[in-house]
């Protein structure tokens, strides 16, 4: 990285940076194998209620200020002409490595990126297929940006702070501790900055800083538990400063932020019912379900009730690794089981044996069953975790259930 920005630079115009002259789209790219959908409506909230306009073009769509366009290339090549003639100040483009693999993206054209996670140094998630698809996409995502534009990442993910080395784009770091080595380097270099410290995000340098929200007041955070969730926070934080909008709105933006079940639905979704949280997530890999199980075991709560499929895309070892993750929650496991999937359903049964006291558990046919059963079985005070294969008709199941 060339250099890192100084709280100096936002007293500029806000947006200024997405347009350094007048041929340059005001994209920002948002990359990562995780949470970079919600990072992207956190940004576009943040950016909304600035008082700007936005178009998104995300896993669910195409969206200008909030709304969403019928079809996809269409209304992406209108939201892209629209922000050519300034009908609107950002657009934001959610990058899935598939796609960014496969088709390949312009050199040196996005003036500004962000970069949520790739594996958060889990050496499992490393050695994964997966992950060279995600880090083969990162480093098109980091070619992309201009030289004189910037890349917010992940301070505490081994892949992205090696991949902004690349590029002599301008970096913003956020990390979850300010004891962070490679966050302290940069800081003692009088750059800025974003991180975690005393429970409340923080922005400034290695002269001043100031604190711009308490977690457990982020309501996606499920009481400032779920760090990924912090991370997303902080990630689009750090972006928001650098295009120049208040904190305060920021911090209001954040304190009002929760993932919508039509948008984002298993993007851990939290509803309550019958005086129980549940939480509704879709994660494919042992190491994001290792974080979010971190964040429901350290949430205050009476019981915990868990509902999971198979997992298909796991290979045995890592299903059974997947069972001693959900067994080590306690309480009550319900199990679905896919025909297809017997011997993954066995190796899941393993690892929630293998705990010193393994939870109740149950197996049922279907996710639609198994729902309805934890649907009964939770009480006032309890938490509830939905790994979801279909997390919309998950959403919808619950929905009806709390309004009948």
């Amino acid at each position: 990285m060339a250099q890192m920005s100084s709280v100096e630079d936002r007293s500029r115009e806000a947006y200024a940076l997405l347009r350094p002259n007048k041929t340059v789209l005001p994209l920002i790219a948002v990359g990562g194998s995780r949470g970079k959908s919600t990072v992207s409506w956190m940004l576009d909230a943040m950016i909304r209620d600035s008082g700007g306009s936005v178009g998104s073009w995300l896993t669910s769509g195409v969206y200008v200020d909030g709304e969403r366009m019928e079809g996809e290339l269409r209304p992406w090549s209108r939201v892209l002409l629209a922000a050519k003639y300034r009908e609107l100040d950002v657009v934001i483009q959610e990058m899935e490595a598939t796609m960014v693999v496969g088709a390949g993206l312009p050199a040196r054209t996005y003036p500004c990126a962000v970069l949520t996670t790739i594996c958060g140094n889990d050496d499992s998630c490393r050695l994964s297929m997966s992950t060279e698809l995600e880090e083969r996409s990162l480093m098109s995502v980091v070619g992309a940006v201009r030289d004189d534009g910037c890349i917010v990442g992940n301070a505490d993910d081994l892949s992205i702070v090696t991949a902004m080395r690349t590029t002599a784009a301008r970096g913003v770091l956020f990390a979850l501790h300010p004891e962070n080595p490679v966050l302290q380097r940069h800081l003692s270099e009088g750059f800025s900055a974003v991180w975690l410290d005393g429970g409340s995000i923080v922005y400034g340098d290695y002269r001043a800083n100031e604190s711009l929200v308490p977690v457990a007041n982020i309501p996606a955070t499920l009481d400032g538990t779920l760090i990924f969730q912090i991370q997303n926070a902080m990630a689009a934080a750090s972006m928001a400063l650098e295009l120049g909008i208040n904190p305060a709105v920021i911090s209001h933006s954040l304190r009002n932020f929760e993932p919508q079940h039509a948008t984002q639905p298993g993007a851990c979704n939290i509803v309550e019912a019958k005086g129980a949280q549940i939480v509704v997530d879709a994660p494919t890999q042992t190491w994001s379900l290792k974080m979010l199980a971190r964040g429901i075991k350290h949430q205050p709560h009476r019981r915990t009730v868990v509902v999971s499929g198979c997992f298909p895309a796991l290979s045995a070892e890592d299903a059974r690794e997947v069972g001693r993750i959900l067994g080590a929650l306690g309480g009550v496991v319900i199990l679905h089981n896919d025909d297809s999937a017997n011997g993954r359903m066995d190796s899941i049964k393993a690892g929630i044996a293998a705990n010193p006291v393994p939870p109740l558990m149950l197996v049922l046919g279907s996710e639609v069953a198994a729902v309805d059963q934890m649907l009964l079985s939770i009480g006032a005070g309890d938490t509830a975790l939905i790994l979801a294969d279909h997390p919309t008709e998950v959403l919808q199941q619950i929905a009806s259930f709390s309004t009948s």
